[in-house]
């Protein structure tokens, strides 16, 4: 009898377990075997959903690296402005002192609001720089303008991988999340398809190899969970 891959494994390596046994599977000589066909279906649909689903975590991520990137620009923009009040040039002085005022009508706390918030702050204080007053102002402090349009790059930047995110949720449906998913792979593979390999093993010698190349597969994957949970 083979062991069981175990429930601690990470998703990635549940999905590389997983698509090596498919492989494995596609390459042997049991594919005319209608439950194995049937099974190892439905296990690529499972991993496909898991694939999926762990790739809309990584454009999670991607949304909130977005959006610390648009809060340094925020700082960029405060931090400029409070140096330039301090400039030895008068008329700079002024200026900054006029475009602090308009970045002050929305302050710092923008960056601590939720996405759609502070997206809403931002559009607001970029339009009021936009004005052709204050853009007389942000011309006469040195390097603010480049900073101005760093962030309203940033914005959009943000605003393309949150549509993205959106986008992937509303094809993907409401599935089930990437711990969901895992669930399912080992409840396919540990009682349906190891049960099944271990029941024809006894039986039937066409299955040994086959069987002990996906003992060997969950084999080598336990023993990378079980190296990587003594390191915790």
């Amino acid at each position: 009898m083979t062991e069981k891959l175990i429930h601690q494994s990470l998703h990635t390596e549940v999905a590389c377990c997983t698509k090596h046994m498919i492989d494995e599977f596609n390459h042997s000589p049991l594919k005319s075997d209608v439950f194995l066909s049937n099974l190892f279906g439905k296990l690529t649909i499972q991993y496909e959903d898991l694939y999926e689903a762990m790739n809309q975590s990584n454009e999670d991520s991607d949304v909130e690296e977005k959006d610390l990137i648009r809060d340094d620009k925020i700082r960029a923009l405060l931090n400029i402005l409070n140096d330039h009040m301090h400039h030895p040039d008068n008329n700079i002085q002024k200026a900054s002192a006029k475009v602090k005022q308009v970045f002050d009508k929305y302050g710092m706390g923008m960056i601590n609001e939720g996405y759609t918030i502070e997206s809403s702050i931002i559009h607001s204080l970029l339009k009021d720089l936009d004005e052709p007053h204050i853009q007389v102002d942000i011309h006469q402090i040195p390097s603010c303008q480049t900073i101005c349009d760093a962030l309203k790059q940033a914005q959009q930047d943000f605003e393309n991988a949150l549509k993205l995110e959106k986008s992937k949720m509303i094809r993907i449906g409401m599935k089930e999340s990437a711990r969901s998913i895992k669930r399912l792979i080992l409840d396919t593979i540990n009682n349906q398809l190891i049960n099944y390999l271990n029941s024809m093993q006894q039986t039937n010698n066409n299955y040994d190899t086959f069987f002990k190349t996906i003992h060997q597969i969950i084999t080598h994957s336990n023993a990378r969970t079980k190296s990587l949970e003594e390191k915790k």
